[in-house]
């Protein structure tokens, strides 16, 4: 008896019952908090469920292609190096005098490091692919699943439910006896079609001497589309077959096995679980609440040989490089061609090259190939107008209101980003040009809703091959190698020329049919159609030494430089390494966004919650590297949150410290994209619908009022920084002690407040409606505090 008790004094006795942590995203987000809090659940006695609904196999295209680049702050990097241990050093820091092309650009003194969204999750994959293996958490790929916060229930399909997973109430249709849950412990060989995104290596070895590159990229083409208009339709139902163990209230236990449709919804139980939502921008727009102004922006992804070989120098030592330090190259090595990554662009000269682009024979080719592929006759009516349309957004920009426009370029050893903003009169010129075609488009008989499309893509192209001459012409990159930064192409030339006329980087195409000979030999017995880019030049007279080229395979080839190519473009390529990646350019508006709430409690008992993180928080300015700072704050706090289990600091302790570090932490996303909020030192300013607001002020309420005891006010809910921003948004400069305009203010604020109270109140009973009474009285207290800080 001495012993036992012995033995159960060394034990460890936690103040309540074992806690899983369930993840719902599988991006950066989502994989650090899980390789973050790991081990704190595993002490906890729970399971670690990270749940991805994209499959690597399946998808094969777009969202594994993830060609934009990110930059980590010292948080990330703090958090990476002690993760991943030896195997940071191995990636992240280079050897003395030089760079790793094939990885990315390492600023370690500085406190940044750029790198692709794709290169950061598998990085982190490998440690939480370590943890796996170990038994410490499950990662599910394609497991979809719908979460209500409300009632904290999840829902799935019974084809995605996954093994360990537990099935909330479980009717067993042989018996009709319902369980109180179900494990999932063997799921039978399912016999399901799968199909690549990827196009295959056959199809590209089809494309012989009778085949050009054009038709290679057709075949992808059509085989895309498909493939879209297959995932539109409905999914077909398969058989599922899995062993259960059920149990009961009481707590006996009967092994079953069931089969069942893939697509019959089933529960999952959560009552041990608290759930963490990473699924990223666009999923939690009825809980966010927007923040600020919408502003048009766009993204440009660049790759190949003429970024590894030429921006990136393919690591070569700094003291063979020939290039010459300056002033602003004494706190970043001469190791890259990208120097400071923040641009000043002008939009004027960025409107003077679109038109010299406009009317280019590429682009004039260009635009026919993409406005209006199927239809010939359409360039002779189109193009005038066009080219018209062009000239006038050249007049119109010395009136700009954004005379220069901020663009960030990011580089790594194969990539090249840049994220820009883009004036709004440029989205006002867009619909004026679509509106003057859109009659002589339906005349040719051309679908106006695919080519305004088309036409809006096409021209902001356009916009930002204007700006990447703009950077190329002028001294903004590295400045001693400002004669070595490359010509970047955003379209095919049409222009058939020697490769000779080729720069080292530059790619180019293949075509069958070439006339012209060397050596008595077609130009196709030298190289098969497709896409090629230039690795080293010929030398001597005439250039007659061979040229290194590759093809996207990687395959080296010799070639005479007197062969016929046409130039190709630098956008990123797929997996294929053939047709342009789907998210190698694209534009759209940006605002800040944030939760109604940090953190919410769904259920009081267990003592359980429902977190979102990352872009589900706060989501940032595109251009901002905020958003991943945000994320990173998120998973260190959730750590936390997790750990103070351990240590038996009480729930309400530890609810009120995590709502009061994300508060903050939204407040840092978004003022790095709005700056002193007034739209004139940041892109965006403060702005939003009187509803909008209101719904976050009774939400944010509903956060307080979780914690029995607590009682909110404006000054509990709101920092003096967000105050700042709400009176920013809600009190114009100069109007601040206007006494007309203060009354204005708060009669309007009173009365949406008064009719969203009514609407959230019907069919409510009396503990309810004293509930949003106690907000309604908050809120308008919050509307006086606004007033005051305004002032």
């Amino acid at each position: 008896s001495m012993n036992s008790t012995k033995d159960l004094s060394k034990l460890e006795i936690y103040p309540q019952m074992p806690q899983d942590m369930r993840i719902l995203g599988g991006g950066p987000t989502g994989l650090l908090t899980a390789l973050h809090c790991c081990e704190n659940v595993a002490r906890l006695g729970g399971t670690m469920f990270v749940c991805e609904k994209r499959d690597s196999f399946e998808s094969g295209g777009s969202p594994f292609q993830r060609a934009q680049i990110v930059r980590l702050d010292p948080r990330w990097i703090s958090m990476l190096r002690y993760h991943l241990g030896t195997r940071f050093e191995d990636i992240f820091v280079p050897l003395d005098g030089e760079t790793m092309a094939h990885l990315s650009n390492f600023l370690i003194d500085m406190g940044f490091v750029e790198l692709t969204t794709k290169q950061l999750e598998d990085i982190i994959q490998y440690g939480v692919a370590l943890r796996r293996s170990a038994g410490l958490l499950r990662y599910n790929t394609e497991a979809t699943i719908e979460y209500k916060w409300q009632n904290h229930s999840a829902t799935t399909s019974l084809g995605q439910v996954k093994v360990g997973d537990a099935i909330r109430d479980f009717a067993d249709p042989a018996t009709g006896v319902i369980y109180d849950y179900a494990v999932v412990t063997h799921i039978e060989e399912r016999m399901k079609e799968r199909k690549s995104g990827m196009m295959k290596m056959d199809d590209m070895k089809s494309a012989g001497p009778e085949h050009d590159a054009n038709k290679v990229i057709e075949m992808k083409e059509m085989k895309s589309k498909k493939a879209s208009e297959g995932k539109r339709r409905k999914k077909k139902a398969y058989p599922t077959h899995m062993h259960l163990e059920c149990y009961t209230s009481k707590g006996t236990m009967k092994n079953i096995f069931h089969t069942g449709s893939s697509d019959e919804k089933v529960s999952l139980d959560l009552r041990s679980t608290n759930l963490v939502s990473a699924k990223g921008k666009g999923a939690h727009g009825f809980e966010q609440f927007r923040v600020s102004t919408y502003e048009p922006y766009g993204v440009s992804c660049l790759a190949g040989a003429k970024v590894s070989h030429n921006m990136h120098q393919m690591g070569v030592p700094r003291w063979k490089n020939h290039l010459v330090n300056d002033i602003r190259t004494i706190v970043e090595d001469n190791t890259r061609l990208i120097g400071d990554f923040t641009k000043v662009i002008s939009t004027q000269k960025i409107a003077e090259r679109m038109k010299f682009h406009i009317e280019s024979e590429d682009w004039r080719a260009a635009s026919a190939m993409q406005l209006y592929p199927s239809n010939a006759d359409a360039h002779s009516a189109i193009y005038p107008m066009l080219a018209k349309g062009v000239n006038e957004f050249f007049e119109l920009s010395p009136r700009l209101f954004r005379q220069q426009v901020q663009g960030r370029v990011f580089e790594t050893g194969d990539n090249s980003y840049l994220g820009m903003e883009v004036p709004r009169e440029f989205g006002r010129w867009q619909q004026k040009l679509n509106d003057s075609l859109k009659t002589t488009s339906q005349q040719l008989g051309i679908d106006p809703k695919d080519f305004s499309k088309r036409l809006n893509r096409f021209t902001a192209k356009l916009f930002f091959q204007g700006a990447f001459d703009v950077l190329q012409s002028g001294d903004v990159f590295n400045p001693g190698a400002k004669n070595q930064v490359p010509v970047m192409r955003l379209v095919d030339s049409v222009v058939s020329r020697p490769l000779h006329e080729l720069n080292n980087g530059d790619a180019f195409l293949v075509k069958d049919k070439m006339e012209k000979k060397h050596r008595g030999q077609a130009a196709s017995d030298h190289l098969r159609p497709g896409r090629y880019e230039m690795i080293s030049r010929g030398t001597g007279w005439l250039c007659t030494t061979p040229f290194i080229v590759r093809d996207m395979e990687g395959r080296v080839f010799a070639v005479p430089g007197s062969i016929i190519v046409y130039r190709a473009n630098d956008f990123s390529r797929a997996p294929d390494g053939i047709t342009e990646s789907k998210v190698a350019f694209s534009t759209f508006p940006v605002a800040h966004y944030v939760n109604h709430a940090g953190i919410r409690r769904v259920d009081a008992k267990r003592q359980l919650v429902y977190i979102p993180v990352g872009d589900a928080q706060s989501t940032p300015h595109f251009m901002r590297y905020s958003g991943l700072t945000g994320a990173c704050v998120n998973a260190m706090e959730m750590e936390k949150f997790y750990r103070k289990i351990i240590t038996r600091t009480p729930f309400e302790k530890r609810f009120r410290e995590y709502r009061f570090v994300i508060n903050w932490s939204n407040h840092e996303v978004v003022t790095r994209g709005t700056g002193n909020n007034y739209g004139e030192d940041g892109f965006l300013r403060p702005a939003f619908t009187y509803n909008e607001f209101i719904k976050y002020c009774f939400h944010k309420t509903e956060e307080y009022t979780d914690m029995p005891g607590e009682t909110p006010t404006a000054q509990k809910l709101f920092s003096p920084n967000w105050l700042r921003k709400f009176s920013s948004a809600l009190v114009p400069r100069g109007l601040e002690k206007d006494p007309k305009y203060k009354k204005s203010l708060s009669d309007t604020l009173k009365r949406y407040l008064t009719a969203y109270a009514k609407a959230e109140g019907e069919g409510k009973d009396m503990d309810a409606k004293k509930e949003l009474q106690r907000r309604y009285n908050v809120t308008k207290q919050a509307f006086k505090v606004i007033q005051v800080w305004a002032e």
